[in-house]
């Protein structure tokens, strides 16, 4: 994908500010985390890249990211965590990511425990975590990474068992056919 032709698709145009942006600090990082975001959820910038998942696409904006020792990924969870520019000002982009890591690491032990009615607290099974609480993918940051690989690897099974289908029932016909 070229990015210096002109173009009417709104995401290469946020690009190009983006590679712009890429020494960014402070207030102009908040500026490239929230067109970087824009970018991700484009539809033309989807389609562009052959739909790709999440991981891919986010693997793709990586390199915007680059100056800041961030991953995409990374980037826009601290967006998430603080969506306000204010927040940015301070250029301490390293505190605010730990903030979000502990977060996360917070979300993910509050979710593993089970408080009992007698007030006992104890660390549930797996099965018991799934049944109660279970954090959601957007609560963690390594959570949405293998999310986006359990979904891939999930709709490529069921090409594989579709295509597998297929061929037993053309092995079928052949062998009935070998046999007439």
């Amino acid at each position: 994908m070229k990015l210096t032709e002109p173009t009417s698709k709104p995401y290469k145009k946020l690009l190009l500010e983006a590679r712009r942006l890429r020494t960014a600090t402070g207030t102009n990082a908040y500026r490239l985390a929230v067109i970087l975001c824009r970018v991700f959820e484009d539809t033309d910038f989807r389609a562009d890249n052959g739909n790709a998942d999440d991981l891919k696409l986010c693997r793709i904006l990586d390199d915007y990211c680059q100056p800041l020792t961030l991953e995409f990924i990374e980037l826009k969870a601290v967006l998430a965590k603080f969506p306000n520019e204010a927040d940015w000002k301070d250029g301490k982009l390293r505190r605010m990511y730990d903030t979000t890591v502990q977060h996360v690491k917070t979300s993910q032990k509050q979710a593993t425990r089970v408080v009992e009615d007698n007030g006992a607290v104890h660390c549930a099974s797996p099965r018991r975590i799934e049944l109660t609480t279970k954090p959601s993918a957007k609560q963690c940051m390594g959570c949405v990474r293998l999310q986006a690989i359990n979904d891939r690897l999930l709709a490529e099974n069921r090409q594989l068992r579709q295509d597998n289908a297929q061929l037993r029932s053309q092995l079928e016909e052949s062998q009935v056919g070998a046999m007439a």
